[in-house]
């Protein structure tokens, strides 16, 4: 082999080995713009993440076989009306005043007394009117209670995309269909 092979084999693994040096210095990026690897000019990588808002809601509490029955009693007021008064018939008013003209003139001995009393007999036969009464009576009502919870889920919100492209990084927010 002549001299002038030997010294281009030398100068070119030397080069060679210059090279690896330097692309192991450097990140991922600049050794692909070096020496690119199968990649297509363009290639993209990213991760997509979806994002869950925590969402509670009250719910009630639908049981069949135990119901949330509460009874309760109350004292309810009832008004009892009292006997109205009537009047009194011509004949019941003649005897009223009858009896107490006699039992006037018998009381005092005197016409006047006498005439006290038939007055006072006549206005006896009235009926008066009874006051109306209140009266308590105990009533008891049941009724079904609901009874609810808190439920807590997580519910989709959005996605986010974090790519490279061409050695740029985007990161873009997306609605992903049908969730």
């Amino acid at each position: 082999m002549s001299l002038f092979k030997k010294v281009l084999i030398i100068i070119a693994v030397t080069v060679g080995l210059i090279l690896v040096a330097i692309i192991g210095r450097m990140d991922a990026a600049a050794a692909d713009s070096i020496m690119p690897q199968d990649k297509p000019r363009g290639y993209t990588t990213g991760t997509i993440i979806d994002h869950y808002e925590r969402i509670s809601d009250i719910v009630e509490i639908k049981d069949s076989i135990h119901l949330n029955i509460k009874c309760t009693t109350e004292l309810v007021p009832i008004i009892v009306p009292g006997e109205r008064a009537r009047t009194a018939t011509t004949g019941e008013r003649l005897g009223g005043a009858v009896i107490g003209g006699v039992l006037g003139k018998l009381l005092t001995n005197n016409d006047k007394g006498a005439i006290g009393g038939a007055i006072i007999g006549g206005l006896a036969t009235q009926n008066r009117r009874q006051s109306d009464t209140i009266q308590y009576k105990e009533i008891s009502s049941c009724r079904d209670v609901p009874k609810y919870k808190i439920v807590t889920k997580d519910d989709y919100s959005h996605s986010t995309i974090n790519f490279t492209l061409d050695g740029i990084s985007y990161n873009a927010r997306f609605i992903k269909h049908g969730l």
